[in-house]
């Protein structure tokens, strides 16, 4: 065999501060693989409005959830219309007596009925419309768009305000019900003008991470192969299982990070079911 055929092809083993380093750069990329998963996933969830929109429209084809959304329209029905006055102005002569324990027969039936009327095209589309105009807001805020926050105060809210008359009509309370719904009506407030630098911060420091730190993730699995010289199919062997750890890990996070977070932020604990659905649709 020539001399110059073996000095081409032999390679002299990896000495052990190489090896730290290919060891290093996996371990690294594993890591960042990890983190990326996250910025990914804050990046297309949370910053952009189709893809809310989309989860939107998911989260409102779960029962759990849509249970929770039709009690919570009732509720700010009742608590923002007098809705035995309503009645009471509809009923002839004599009859208007009964106004009061129809009003109350009447919420039973709005209570049973309201989700299925959360499952016609109309309400999911409002649904939709909500979600979207809430998501811009919030997009506009955390970009700091001075028109935004000087309109809006800071404050970013879900205005369910169309649902709500869509369901008192679907019930049969009468369609001059929004004109008599208060401007804060079935309004979720998402962003307190208080968090709002805190939000604005974590903007700025999300966009463009996902990218960024996917090419990291990349260049750090190809620099260790490159390193490990003839040792590289071990070294392709070790960056799968990084990946798959990275994976891993990013379920066990998951799972642990849902708890805390709806433990966080939702308080009423009959609620909180439907806060679990959220999460898991969202983060799926």
């Amino acid at each position: 065999i020539p001399s110059s055929f073996i000095r081409h092809e032999y390679h002299p083993p990896m000495s052990r501060g190489r090896r730290r380093i290919v060891r290093a750069l996996v371990i690294l990329g594993s890591i960042l693989a990890f983190l990326s998963v996250f910025a990914i996933w804050t990046e297309r969830q949370a910053l952009n409005t189709d893809d809310w929109v989309d989860t939107s429209g998911r989260l409102l084809e779960n029962q759990t959830v849509r249970s929770t959304l039709s009690d919570y329209l009732v509720d700010q029905l009742y608590e923002n219309v007098d809705v035995e006055k309503e009645l009471s102005e509809r009923l002839p002569g004599d009859t208007k007596d009964p106004a009061g324990p129809a009003a109350g027969g009447l919420r039973q039936v709005a209570g049973q009925g309201a989700e299925k009327v959360l499952e016609t095209s109309t309400a999911q589309e409002l649904w939709k419309q909500a979600n979207r105009t809430a998501h811009e807001q919030l997009l506009a805020v955390l970009e700091n768009k001075k028109e935004a926050v000087e309109t809006e105060e800071g404050n970013v809210r879900l205005n369910l305000g169309d649902l709500l008359t869509n369901l008192a009509e679907e019930v049969g309370i009468g369609e001059s019900l929004a004109e008599k719904l208060p401007p804060d009506a079935a309004q979720v407030e998402i962003l307190k003008s208080d968090q709002l630098k805190t939000a604005q911060d974590i903007a700025v420091a999300i966009k463009g991470l996902a990218l960024v730190l996917s090419i990291l993730t990349f260049l750090c699995f190809a620099l260790a192969i490159y390193l490990s010289r003839d040792e590289r199919w071990v070294t392709v062997l070790l960056s799968g299982i990084g990946l798959v750890a990275a994976g891993f890990g990013v379920i066990v996070v998951r799972q642990i990070a849902g708890g805390i977070v709806v433990d966080q932020l939702v308080e009423d604990e009959g609620v909180k079911p439907a806060g679990e659905a959220a999460w898991s649709i969202g983060t799926s």
